[in-house]
């Protein structure tokens, strides 16, 4: 019997669980991520960060069906090695960029959390859809550990659905490799 192994590369899965209220969505990103990454030269730091915000950026962004709209994640600061993030989802598609200062980024940690990365920064989300619900932003600080934190953060504070988001990255000698997985409760009946 020959097997066939399915890695779902490249690929946003959605999934419903109706008897528990909730919904969610999983994503792995290799090709994809290489190919975005491979438009600039990143250091290593900032590579890892363009790629998390790159798999926040297709769960959060899932949501919206083709052809729908387009959903932007993007994160500002100042006084930071990381001036601007930005990551966008339109129709499946992603793209994304990261502007940095590179003497600041040479001197970082080699795990720097948002506060050293941003130092004082907005997390905004925004939807832009083409129907009758426009456009809409929702606006957090940079805080927590990592930019998956801030993402739970936007869901508190923005949306007010309970939300649990995970994701992870590693950089091969091969390409890049991350994945995430957003969960979402609902309320019963929707």
């Amino acid at each position: 019997m020959k097997t066939i192994t399915e890695t779902y590369s490249d690929t946003l899965l959605g999934f419903s669980l109706p008897e528990r209220d909730g919904r969610g969505r999983a994503v792995r990103l290799d090709d994809v991520a290489d190919l975005i990454l491979s438009a600039h030269a990143y250091p290593r730091p900032i590579a890892k960060l363009l790629e998390e915000a790159l798999v926040l950026t297709s769960l959060i962004g899932g949501a919206i069906d083709k052809g729908e709209g387009q959903m932007t994640l993007q994160a500002q600061s100042k006084g930071g090695a990381v001036t601007l993030l930005v990551c966008d989802y339109k129709g499946g598609q992603l793209r994304g960029y990261a502007d940095f200062d590179e003497e600041r980024v040479a001197e970082l940690p080699s795990r720097p959390d948002l506060k050293t990365l941003f130092g004082d920064g907005h997390l905004a989300i925004t939807f832009d859809m083409n129907d009758e619900r426009g456009r809409y932003q929702g606006i957090v600080p940079l805080e927590g550990s990592s930019l998956t934190s801030a993402c739970e953060h936007y869901f508190v504070q923005s949306e007010q659905v309970p939300t649990i988001i995970r994701t992870a990255v590693s950089m091969e000698a091969d390409g890049a490799r991350a994945g995430g997985l957003l969960i979402q409760h609902l309320p019963d009946g929707e």
